[in-house]
């Protein structure tokens, strides 16, 4: 699993680096035509969803906006109490990993849409920065970019900035401000593209770094203690809170 998962990262930063900046038949993209929202602070009733983990509670914000149909196949799970009781099967390259139906992280659930997966929402304003919540899933076909997601999706914990990635950055033409932003909060900006993000932890980075460094099985990226996933619940964000 693990060699499989490396496989798909490579897969994607070589297409991305292929691409020049992500899609590539998307519109061209300047600082001027993106907001990086994920930097914004959250409003009052945006939705969220509270992840209640035997490590403590994460917050994150939904971005029903940008990524509709992964949002709706979410709450929908959320709803269902698919993602009770259900464990982080991976941690990896500072990415942690749930939502799957079973240990392994092999299969996801999809309760909306096509059964085959949900296509690729990807959003020049959201990128795989620390805290980013990214949808997971089925690569379609052996030679395609785009990645199917279901329930399975992964935070990105903090990553140190690095000058090697933000020197692919620059030489691939990525627009100043994504740079710019990476360095400053870090993360994992070249898996941008295929992984639809949908969320970004607004309060619980804590818990998602300290879960990130947990110990995994040799030769897997399967967290030697089980971590839990006790419930997830979907609210607005209130000012009061």
């Amino acid at each position: 699993m693990k060699r499989i998962l490396k496989i798909i990262l490579s897969s994607v930063l070589i297409a991305l680096l292929c691409a020049g900046c992500m899609a590539s038949d998307a519109e061209p993209v300047t600082d001027e035509t993106i907001e990086l929202v994920q930097l914004e602070d959250i409003k009052e009733g945006q939705p969220i969803a509270i992840v209640n983990t035997s490590y403590g509670e994460i917050r994150f914000v939904l971005y029903e906006e940008y990524a509709p149909n992964t949002v709706e196949n979410f709450k929908e799970l959320v709803k269902s109490g698919f993602y009770d009781d259900t464990l982080i099967w991976g941690v990896e390259q500072g990415n942690v990993f749930a939502g799957a139906t079973d240990k392994t992280g092999s299969k996801g659930e999809i309760l909306t849409g096509d059964t085959d997966g949900i296509e690729p929402e990807i959003n020049y304003n959201l990128w795989h920065f620390t805290g980013a919540v990214s949808a997971y899933g089925e690569r379609d076909g052996v030679y395609t970019k785009k990645v199917l997601s279901d329930s399975r999706f992964f935070f990105v914990s903090y990553i140190e900035p690095d000058e090697n990635v933000s020197a692919k950055l620059e030489e691939n033409d990525y627009p100043q401000k994504v740079i710019d932003a990476y360095n400053d909060v870090g993360g994992s900006p070249l898996a941008s593209g295929n992984f639809t993000v949908f969320g970004q932890v607004y309060e619980g980075m804590d818990v998602v770094n300290k879960i990130a460094e947990a110990e995994i099985i040799s030769d897997t990226i399967a967290p030697k203690e089980d971590i839990r996933i006790k419930n997830i619940t979907l609210s607005t964000y209130s000012l009061d809170e």
